[in-house]
């Protein structure tokens, strides 16, 4: 049994039909150029990672945040989903606000099942890393730094200091968080991931 699994495994690989489940707030994207996979829509922060449905009718979920399931399709040029199905309402949704300028705060709100778990990781780049269908897709570079952590009720809010720092200005971190329910504990999966660029400005208002 276990080698018919890992034959079938290595057939869809080479076939590039891999299971993947990934969350981000879907946006509409210009035809590309350059090696065309009949990609519409993209996520957002995700960088690199396109959408294509024969299913499904991406525009409606313009906007949103929700979890996509289907196949990883990618080709060299570029990641690339074929969406099969939509989860509009996301067990976990990180979102931010502020300004994001040295010397200010932001402050990043996560969301999760319930009474739940969650870690919340930044990194400097976005990266495209499938875990499993259940878990999800981790968008963000390797290793990233856990930035918080703790038990919430349906959401949390993380403020974040930004130092005051000119050095800073030009990056843009990279954020996902990894929820799971408690009581009893369930399994982790990922929130979508953001980006928060920091520029110049004046003191904080």
């Amino acid at each position: 049994m276990r080698t018919t699994l890992a034959l079938l495994t290595l057939a869809a690989a080479s076939l590039g039909q891999v299971p993947v489940a990934v969350d981000g707030t879907v946006r509409r994207i210009r035809p590309l150029p350059i090696c065309p996979q009949g990609e519409t829509h993209a996520l957002d922060c995700a960088s690199g990672v396109y959408l294509k449905s024969a299913t499904i009718n991406l525009a409606q979920f313009e906007g949103l945040t929700v979890r996509l399931l289907g196949n990883d399709v990618s080709v060299p040029c570029r990641t690339v989903v074929e969406v099969s199905s939509v989860q509009s309402n996301p067990q976990g949704v990180l979102t931010w606000s502020g300004i994001a300028v040295p010397g200010c705060r932001v402050t990043f709100n996560i969301c999760g099942p319930g009474i739940s778990g969650y870690y919340l990781f930044v990194s400097l780049a976005a990266a495209w890393h499938p875990v499993d269908p259940g878990f999800g897709t981790i968008l963000i570079e390797l290793p990233p730094v856990l930035l918080a952590s703790g038990l919430h009720g349906n959401c949390t809010d993380v403020p974040v200091d930004l130092p005051l720092n000119p050095a800073l200005i030009g990056l843009t971190p990279q954020l996902q968080g990894v929820v799971h329910a408690v009581g009893p504990i369930g399994p982790p999966f990922t929130t979508n991931s953001v980006c928060v660029p920091i520029g110049p400005g004046n003191p904080c208002r």
